[in-house]
């Protein structure tokens, strides 16, 4: 009796009636108790309606009287990966691969694991594994490709999805990530490639949300705010609970000037921990553009878990936000100069909090890091690559100064800055350039003449198509170097802005001896005895801020680290000149041009 309900209910769940197999299941459970194959399919049926809370003892029961099936363990290990417990989960496809080594949904799951818990570059072992066994099953290829993009491995993802495409050229998921790979391309073939990748993928695939999301993404990027918005429509009218169609409506909002738009389009969806960390961090910034920083700085934390964010290896427990009396902490570096030294504007209240604190950073601010913070143990990063995705080691720490444990600069951050209250309590310069570099810059600038002094910088180091509506560039601030009366000092970065200015006539001094880009204990000494600074969001932004020396910044609204205000809490001398990304830049120079005119007018030698 147990066999023909077990039958007949096998047959209705593969019809896709899941209700009355349930039924049926239950019948042959209760006639055969120990029946492996009933527990096993009955917890199986349970997970899919939903009630996997007993999903998984039914499994586990059926795998204790059939220890030796791949197939029980492959679907455990299925149950766990949807209840988040990915370590379990792992180790029951690790279990299933250990009995049958050519088990390829087994062999696929570990790399899928291993993606989402941010080891592609194991993952692409995994499913190396499975492709050598199964060189011509298309997902192999697939799951491959999408290790080698969770990563940013642009060149090996695109071999991937090739790959795939030549086992079947009507696979969409393979269109749709080669596109993606090079969405956000800057060279225009790549973009182009992308464009025909993703259309071809909606033609195949029209009711695919994701294809439909990833071609909406294309057109962002090429500032096609309304095509991408019609297509971020049609994803969530396919499936309504699809987080990046969401999140791409709120980088459009975020685009239009509306953070809380952007905030609310954010979360129409409810996330978890397999939610993709890009999409959690970009919540992050939404939510903390429109002035919800609790949530924020929980959303944006999860910059860190991105598949190409750094990998380090080493590491004690990551710091949980508790008391740091008498902790070691390691505070390590993020992935720009320009990040640490904002970031490093709250060390001092972990400084006093902590045993000790080791400071990771670039070696351009090893020095000024040592004199701003005497009582760290300041130290360069050592960055590598492994599979394409940064790596840093941590055995230059000595074993007596071992941490106990460890935060990003950028998590520090966050923990001092939760409201606007503590970031105005604990504003302060933090950075003190060296006093013999000022003594020669004073008297450089003193050569000068008498006036003002002001640093002006324009653009980026790199002005890509995607990059340049950022960044006014020297045409964009010519009103403001014609206002008389003071003394430009041209403290712009990078190649090539020499030749610019000296071909555009602009009254900029330059001090040939100085590197912008390298010598950023130079810059710091400069950028310290200027009367005042403007310039675009920039590394230098962040420099006039720990110097104390009074900074405009122009840039694109809405902006994170205003916190939804008209000011930046905790950066009281910096003055913010904002515009909308989809307006040009004259009315909030004409605005800045008004601005230095009183400010000239006023301005008296301190």
């Amino acid at each position: 009796m147990s066999d023909s309900y077990l039958s007949q209910a096998l047959a209705l769940h593969q019809q896709g009636k899941l209700g009355q197999a349930l039924a049926l299941y239950q019948k042959a459970l209760h006639a055969d108790p120990r029946s492996p194959d009933t527990l096993h399919l009955l917890g199986v049926a349970l997970h899919q309606a939903g009630r996997s809370e007993r999903s998984v003892d039914l499994v586990r029961a059926a795998i204790g009287l059939r220890p030796d099936s791949a197939i029980f363990l492959n679907n455990l290990g299925l149950i766990l990966r949807d209840r988040m417990q990915l370590s379990e989960a792992l180790d029951a496809f690790q279990e299933a691969v250990r009995l049958d080594p050519s088990h390829i949904e087994a062999l696929q799951n570990i790399a899928r694991i291993q993606t989402l818990t941010g080891r592609a570059d194991l993952a692409i072992g995994s499913a190396r594994k499975a492709m050598i066994l199964h060189p011509w099953v298309v997902e192999n290829a697939v799951v491959i490709g999408n290790a080698w993009r969770t990563i940013g491995a642009a060149e090996p993802a695109t071999r991937a999805y090739t790959q795939a495409l030549m086992i079947d050229r009507g696979h969409v998921e393979a269109w749709t990530k080669r596109g993606a790979v090079h969405a956000g391309a800057e060279d225009e073939t790549l973009s182009r490639l992308a464009n025909r990748d993703l259309s071809k993928a909606v033609c195949l695939g029209p009711d695919r949300a994701d294809a439909l999301s990833f071609l909406g993404y294309w057109h962002l990027g090429r500032q096609q705010f309304l095509d991408a918005d019609h297509l971020f429509k049609r994803a969530i009218m396919l499936q309504p609970t699809h987080l990046a169609a969401h999140s791409g409506r709120a980088e459009v909002a975020m685009v239009r000037g509306d953070a809380g738009a952007a905030a609310r389009l954010s979360g129409l969806v409810p996330v978890d921990r397999n939610t993709d960390p890009h999409l959690r961090f970009r919540r992050g910034i939404h939510l903390l553009a429109n002035g919800e920083m609790k949530d924020g700085w929980s959303e944006y934390d999860f910059i860190y878990r991105k598949g190409d964010a750094v990998l380090r290896v080493g590491l004690p427990a990551r710091w949980d936000g508790t008391d740091l009396r008498g902790k070691r902490l390691l505070v390590c570096a993020e992935q720009g100069v320009g990040d640490e030294v904002l970031f490093t504007s709250h060390l001092q209240e972990a400084v006093r909090a902590a045993r000790e604190v080791i400071l990771e950073c670039d070696a351009r601010v090893v020095s000024l890091f040592q004199r701003s913070f005497p009582k760290a143990w300041v130290h360069p990063y050592r960055r590598g690559k492994l599979n394409g995705r940064p790596i840093q080691k941590y055995d230059w720490i000595p074993a007596y100064r071992r941490p106990d444990t460890f935060a990003e600069a950028g998590r520090l951050f966050a923990q001092y800055h939760r409201s606007v209250a503590e970031a105005d309590e604990g504003a302060h310069a933090w950075l003190r350039p060296d006093p013999v570099r000022v003594a020669e810059m004073r008297a450089w600038l003193d050569r000068l003449g008498p006036g003002p002094k002001i640093g002006v910088a324009w653009q980026s180091m790199k002005m890509t198509p995607f990059r340049r509506p950022h960044y006014p560039g020297l045409s964009g601030i010519r009103p403001l170097l014609r206002e008389p009366g003071a003394k430009f000092i041209a403290l712009q970065y990078g190649k090539g802005w020499q030749d610019e200015l000296k071909e555009s006539g602009h009254a900029v001094e330059v001090l040939e001896d100085l590197d912008t880009t390298d010598d950023l204990e130079g810059v710091t000494a400069l950028v310290s005895q200027l009367d005042l600074i403007i310039a675009p969001s920039s590394t230098l932004v962040w420099i006039a801020c720990g110097t104390g020396r009074p900074i405009w910044m122009l840039y694109n609204h809405p902006i994170f680290l205003n916190l939804g205000l008209d000011r930046f809490p905790g950066f009281p001398t910096l003055r913010g000149f904002p515009k909308p990304l989809l307006d040009p830049w004259d009315e909030a120079v004409d605005r800045t041009r008004a601005a230095l005119r009183e400010w000239l007018d006023a301005w008296a030698p301190e």
